[in-house]
């Protein structure tokens, strides 16, 4: 039925393939937003950093929805929007808890 309607193929278990590709997600997901600080003095550099954090988030939803199923445009936005929400939301527990 999977390959029929939804033109989609078996998933091959292949755990040390998921790790790495997990690893250098992490990786790059962790450095992106650092670049602006090692150019620019901090205030320039955070919003830079944002800026290039919602881009990436952006292009992550695209290319997700452009290898399985789904409007390019409308998952990478959603990707956008749902990593910035959850950014707004650690900074604000953060900023919270951090005055405790």
């Amino acid at each position: 039925m999977m390959e029929d309607e939804l033109k989609l193929s078996p998933v091959k278990d292949k755990p040390k393939d998921a790790a790495v590709v997990v690893l250098i997600a992490s990786i790059t997901s962790a450095i992106i937003p650092l670049i602006p600080f090692i150019f620019l003095p901090i205030s320039t550099a955070i919003v830079y950093t944002i800026v290039i954090s919602v881009i990436t988030l952006f292009i992550a939803g695209a290319i997700e929805a452009r290898i399985t199923i789904g409007d390019w445009k409308k998952r990478g936005a959603e990707m956008a929007i749902i990593g910035t929400l959850a950014a707004i939301l650690g900074y604000v527990i953060g900023r919270f808890l951090g005055g405790i």
